[in-house]
Formats: structure tokens, sequence, C-alpha cells
């Protein structure tokens, strides 16, 4: 019994022992399966996420390349605006007849252009790689009297950061130009100054205004030396009323004396006295046209060469005198005694003007004044003259001096040498003439006086033309 019992206790104990196992091999692939559910689930909610997330991703691509597209048109779009902007920038500068650049001061003083426009190069007559690499050329052409102005004033707009304003000569292809420049300056985060500015040539305004301020004082001398007439005419014309009163009471007084009569020689001295006093006032009178004249048709060559001999006397030996008469010349109707003032005067003038040994030229000519030529000389008129010039080579007058010498009194000569009439005087007979003159001098190269007279246009009986033999 006992064996048999034995043997059925092992059966049931493995039995027993696998349902065990089997229980436990169940749990674990309870467990199992119950963490594979969980991963499973797990994994499920992490595909769910990553699907998720390349949805979004492909989202983010997809509106990344729409805005990279829509940049990039827009980038192109800019460019191209950019590009036309350039292009109308760079014809705008090369079409203006100024200069434009940018000059670029660092803080060691140094200067480099970062731009210049062609007109700029064109104007200074300049190479545009050479004053890129080389700043100074643009500046090596200043005339040397502007260059310490233009230095100065750089420098000024550097220190004070305030806009550079500047003109000046520059010499350009072997000619003096006149150029301005302007800059607004600006500075960098690196300590550097930029400057933008611009060129201009400037010389034909100046020339404007040169024109202009010499019109304006031809008018001004031309109004001046009328009202200096008006009043030596008034005072020489009562002036002469007295002196012809004293000369004829001295006349009177002297007829009825006998020549050993006491005060007979200081009435004489009176009497001189008052015709020396009675020329004066008839140059005065000359000056302001009211001397009285009597004009008549001239050849002037003939009138000039009938007082060849007595210039040569008041001249003197020293003294060369040229006579140069021009052909065909036109007649002119005036006073023959008026040619002997201007020519007398005029004569005397330059050979005062002489130290020494020199020479005086006369020298008649017609010509035909235009429009264009009276615009920018002041008294003159259009029409046909005839010319006659008188020219030394003297000292010459400067500028001050040529602004007087027609007002009565003025003299450059020492007291007691001259009355200042003779150049009024002619001033006087040519005006009285409707006529000009013109006088072209600077010191050290010698003086011409050009006188115009108009030409005579009526008709001319034959025989009619003297000269001042026949005067």
């Amino acid at each position: 019994m006992g064996g048999k019992g034995s043997e059925m206790e092992d059966p049931m104990k493995a039995l027993s022992d696998l349902k065990v196992e089997r229980d436990y091999y169940r749990q674990v692939a309870e467990r199992l399966g119950q963490k594979a559910l969980a991963d499973a689930q797990d994994f499920s909610q992490m595909i769910r996420d990553l699907r998720q997330r390349e949805m979004k991703l492909q989202q983010s691509r997809e509106e990344l390349e729409k805005t990279i597209e829509e940049r990039t048109a827009e980038l192109v779009t800019r460019n191209k605006d950019l590009s036309d902007s350039s292009v109308r920038y760079d014809s705008l500068v090369t079409r203006i007849p100024h200069g434009v650049y940018t000059l670029r001061v660092r803080g060691s003083g140094e200067r480099q252009f970062d731009y210049v426009s062609p007109p700029f190069c064109r104007i200074l007559d300049i190479d545009p790689e050479k004053v890129q690499c080389n700043a100074h050329l643009a500046f090596s052409t200043v005339y040397p009297e502007d260059r310490e102005g233009l230095e100065n004033s750089s420098r000024a707009a550097n220190e004070h950061r305030v806009p550079f304003r500047w003109e000046g000569r520059f010499v350009i292809r072997q000619e003096v130009r006149w150029i301005k420049l302007e800059a607004d300056l600006a500075s960098t985060p690196t300590g550097d100054i930029v400057w933008n500015g611009v060129l201009s040539d400037i010389t034909e305004r100046k020339l404007v205004e040169e024109e202009r301020e010499r019109l304006q004082m031809q008018l001004t001398q031309a109004q001046k030396m009328e009202g200096i007439g008006q009043l030596a005419g008034g005072v020489a014309h009562d002036f002469n009323n007295m002196l012809g009163v004293i000369i004829g009471y001295s006349e009177l007084i002297l007829d009825d004396m006998d020549p050993s009569q006491r005060f007979r020689a200081e009435l004489e001295e009176i009497q001189k006295a008052a015709r020396r006093s009675a020329d004066l006032t008839r140059q005065l009178l000359t000056f302001a046209r009211k001397q009285t004249v009597a004009p008549r048709v001239l050849d002037l060559n003939q009138t000039v060469e009938g007082m060849l001999s007595m210039l040569r006397r008041l001249i003197g030996e020293n003294i060369n005198l040229m006579w140069m008469p021009g052909n065909g010349l036109w007649p002119i109707k005036m006073d023959p005694s008026q040619i002997d003032q201007i020519l007398a005067n005029l004569c005397v003038n330059a050979r005062d003007a002489i130290a020494g040994v020199g020479k005086i030229t006369v020298a008649t000519e017609n010509t035909s004044l235009t429009e264009e030529y009276c615009a920018t000389h002041a008294g003159s008129m259009p029409g046909e003259y005839v010319r006659i010039a008188v020219s030394d080579t003297g000292n010459g007058m400067d500028k001050e001096t040529l602004a007087h010498i027609f007002e009565p009194f003025f003299t450059t000569k020492g007291v007691g040498k001259g009355t200042g009439l003779g150049l009024a005087t002619v001033y006087g007979a040519v005006k009285q003439n409707n006529g000009f003159i013109n006088v072209c001098s600077e010191p050290g190269r010698g003086t011409t006086f050009t006188t115009y007279i108009p030409r005579y246009m009526d008709k001319i009986v034959p025989g009619a033309i003297t000269d001042l033999d026949s005067a």
C-alpha cells in the first residue's frame, strides 16, 4: 500500500507543480500582456503624437517655403527696384552739369573718395581711377592764392561738423575756372567723417557778376560825370560873366591910363590873371558841353596831319610821334578847334606819362559798333564812327586812377604842374559831339585813349570838306 501510495503522490505533486507553474506563467503572461497592452497604447500615443508633429512640421515647412518664396520674390523686386534706382541715379548724376562726390576723412586725416560722378572728373579734368586712389589729385590744381582759403574752410568744417561751402579758382586745361564746392558732413561709428557734396563750375556766373559790376561802375561814373558837368557848367558860366566884367573894366581903365602911370603894371597883372581864369572857365564849359562851337564837315586825316608839326613841338624831341591814318575815312562834323583840344590834351597827357624816351601813336580808323559791343560799354551807341586812338608807352594807370581821370581838377601831377582840366576838356568835347571815349591802361604797360566820333551821314557837297588850315 505504501508503495502504491507513494507512486500516486508523485504524479499528483507533479500535476500540482504544473498547475502552480501554469498559474505562474499565466500570471506572467497576463502581466506581460498588460504591459504589452500598455506599451502598445503608449506606442500608439507616440505614433499619434509623431503624426501630429509630422503634420505640424509639414505645415510649418509649407509655411516656411511660402514665406521663403514670398521673401525671395520681394527681394528680387527690391533688387530690381534698387538696380533701376541705381541706373536712374547714375543717369541723373551723369546728366546734371554738377559733379557729385562722397569723400571719407579718416581719423588719421587720410582722405579717400568713396564715389565721384563722371561730371566731377570731367569738370576737374582728372582720371576717376587715379583720384579714387589719391584724393589729393582733385585739389592739386587749386589756384595758389586760393589754396589757403580752401584749407581753412575744410579744416573748420571738419572740426565743427558744419556744412562746407567754398568758392575759388582752379587752373584747368591751362585756364582759370571758378569752382564752387558744397558738402554736408556726417560721422560714422568707426570715427570717419563722410562728406556728401556737389561740385559746380560757376565761371560763367562769375563773369556775368563781374560784367554787371563793371557796367554798374560805368553807369555810376557816367552819372557822376553828368552831375559834375552840370555843377561845373553853372559855376563856370556865372564865373565867366564876372570875369568878363573884370576884363572889360580893366581894359577901359588901361586905355585911359598913361604907360608910366602908377598901378598900371599891377592892373595889367590883374588883367592877365583874369584872362587865364577865363581860359580855365572855357575849359570847364567845354567839359560841361556848354561851350559855343562852330561844327563843320571834316576829313579827320587832313585835320590831324595839319596838327602834326605842332604836336611834335608839344611833346619834345625825346618822344617819337607815329601817325597811322586810316584808309577811306568817313567824314565827321565837328568844330576843328575841338579836334585841336582833344589831340593836344591827349598828347600832353601821354608826354607827361613817359619818363625819358618813348613813343606816342596817333591812329584813325572807321568802325561800326554793334548792339552786343554797346551792351558791355556804357555810354556807347550802335552805329558807324570814326575812331581816333592815342597810345603811349608811358607808366600806365591803375584802376583807382582810371575811375577819376575825367573829373575836373583831378590830377596825378605835382603841385603847379597841371590844372586837372585837360582830360575833362577832352571828355566834354567828345560828349558835345555825341561821341564817347574809352581808356585802356595798366601800370607799366602804357595807355590808349580811343575816341569815337559819329560818322556824318548827310549828303556832302563837293569841296565842302575842310581841314584845319582852311578853317
